[in-house]
């Protein structure tokens, strides 16, 4: 230590105060110091190319601030180095433009006037052709009625039938159009009914009076001549059989009228009744004369009297096809798609083919003209939840998959791969994103997806479109708007459709 110099002390120190260390800066005896202090510069100064400055030529300060300005990658963003084009919170924020960061979109409510409708849950929607014109006309089902409009308000046009009910999306097939009619009585709720259809000269929506006229799914493929058909699936047909005589809730031989065996099977199902007082049996036993059945199967046992109660063949395994379903048509015979314990969830063709997928509580099932049916995930068959693959939907190539417990399957049908691309996987932090997909529709750019919110009574509307980010290709989403039904929410009832009708935008329909 000099002792004709002056001193001056530094102390480094840690973050967390554990470590110190002091250091002693001496000057000469002339007193000058044998340091100097320099403003260092990392990354030498760039010059300026075409007169704009661009994030690449700022000072090294400022290298440390990370910039985004571009978020396509939609929803799922954790950290800024991994995930550099994605949101880190995308409910109600909309990026889908390339570049614009906005709030989600607007939502339009319409009104409905007129009929008095029994509930006011938009179930599904129609686009059909017009009656005196090339025009297209909007539909809603609202209930167990049908309106038409959408501009900016629904006016009721008819009850096609008298019985509590609602009808799903329908499929245009031609010229006419085909919606599923769905149960909301609280027997057999959600069990299949007549469905609906409109053709160009009728005004509006007829019901069917075949005896196989109730499917819960329709889907549209070919068949072996190429020609078009519509396929329904999970059905209930009427055997024409009627029950004779007087039975109280727990008698468990039914006297028919007739000989049930020309159309019932031992382990067959039957629904006993009309819709609002059915009652679901199974059979365990047959003659020329009666049915020995287990009661309450499924749905409250119910008492019966005189010669005019029905019998209907309950068959939720079984699709079958028709060129001519209205009410001068007919269906043809059925074919069978595994066990009946396994009901139905879904039709689907992926393209314009004679391939028909059938989705099950257990897995996806195949099923060709020349009548060969195959289960193409027989991994699946322990999986058995009620609501798996309800409303799977085929866009671009792929089939979506949603599962009953929350979450999306990506079904590749050429390689017969799946890939999960649930929000818990792609958006881990976005928890109240893994929910249940209610319904998804789409146009040949974008996907989209009414989402049910994990633990709320909330419906998030979302935008999807499959894109390449880096070396990766996949479905990048949008959270575009979000909705709260102010009660509890029937996750059937939930409606989505796209609608291009109009020249100048796009409407994206929910209810």
């Amino acid at each position: 230590m000099p002792t004709a110099g002056v001193t001056h002390d530094i102390t480094l120190e840690e973050s967390d105060s554990r470590n110190k260390r002091g250091y002693m800066l001496v000057r000469n005896r002339r007193g000058q110091r044998s340091w100097e202090i320099r403003d260092g510069q990392t990354i030498a100064p760039r010059q300026l190319t075409m007169g704009e400055l661009s994030q690449a030529e700022f000072p090294a300060e400022l290298e440390l601030i990370w910039y985004q300005d571009n978020w396509q990658g939609g929803i799922g963003g954790v950290n800024h180095k991994l995930h550099p084009t994605k949101l880190a919170s995308g409910l109600k924020v909309d990026a889908t433009d390339y570049g614009v960061l906005r709030l989600g979109r607007e939502v339009r409510a319409t009104t409905v006037s007129g009929g008095n409708p029994d509930a006011y849950n938009p179930s599904g929607f129609a686009l059909t052709q017009g009656v005196s014109n090339n025009n297209m006309l909007l539909w809603a089902f609202i209930g167990k009625d049908v309106y038409s409009g959408g501009d900016d308000n629904w006016t009721h046009s008819s009850e096609p039938q008298g019985i509590t009910c609602f009808y799903k999306n329908a499929i245009q097939y031609g010229t006419d159009n085909i919606a599923a009619g769905w149960a909301s009585s609280t027997d057999l709720v959600n069990a299949p009914v007549q469905y609906i259809f409109k053709q160009p000269g009728s005004a509006t929506w007829t019901a069917s009076d075949l005896t196989t006229g109730a499917y819960k799914y329709f889907a549209k493929a070919r068949n072996s001549s190429g020609n078009e058909v519509i396929w329904g699936g999970h059905s209930i047909s009427d055997t024409a059989i009627n029950v004779n005589g007087t039975h109280n809730a727990s008698v468990t031989t039914l006297a028919c009228v007739s000989d049930p065996t020309s159309a019932i099977a031992v382990n067959d199902m039957i629904a006993v009744g009309e819709p609002g007082s059915r009652e679901l049996m199974l059979v365990t036993a047959t003659s020329s004369s009666n049915l020995t059945v287990v009661r309450g199967y499924g749905a409250d046992a119910q008492s019966y009297s005189g010669t005019s109660t029905n019998i209907y063949l309950y068959q939720p395994h079984v699709i079958r096809s028709s060129t001519d379903f209205d009410n001068s048509g007919s269906w043809s015979g059925s074919v069978t798609i595994g066990q009946d314990d396994q009901p139905i969830t879904g039709l689907v063709v992926d393209g314009d083919t004679d391939t028909l997928l059938i989705l099950k509580t257990d897995g996806l099932y195949s099923y060709t003209t020349d009548g060969q049916v195959r289960n193409l995930t027989p991994l699946f068959r322990q999986f058995g939840h009620a609501g798996n693959f309800e409303g799977v939907y085929a866009w671009n190539n792929h089939i979506y998959l949603p599962l009953g417990y929350g979450g999306l399957l990506d079904f590749n049908f050429e390689t017969a791969t799946i890939k999960d691309i649930s929000f818990k996987v792609t958006a881990p932090e976005e928890t109240d994103l893994h929910g249940v997909v209610l319904a998804m529709h789409g146009d040949p750019q974008n996907l989209f997806m009414a989402l049910k919110h994990a633990s709320a009574q909330t419906i998030y509307i979302l935008r999807g479109q499959e894109m390449l980010i880096g070396e990766e290709t996949a479905l990048r989403w949008q959270n575009i708007a979000s909705l709260g039904a102010g009660a509890a929410l029937t996750d059937q009832r939930t409606a989505l459709m796209v609608d291009t009708s109009l020249s100048d935008h796009r409407r994206v329909w929910t209810g």
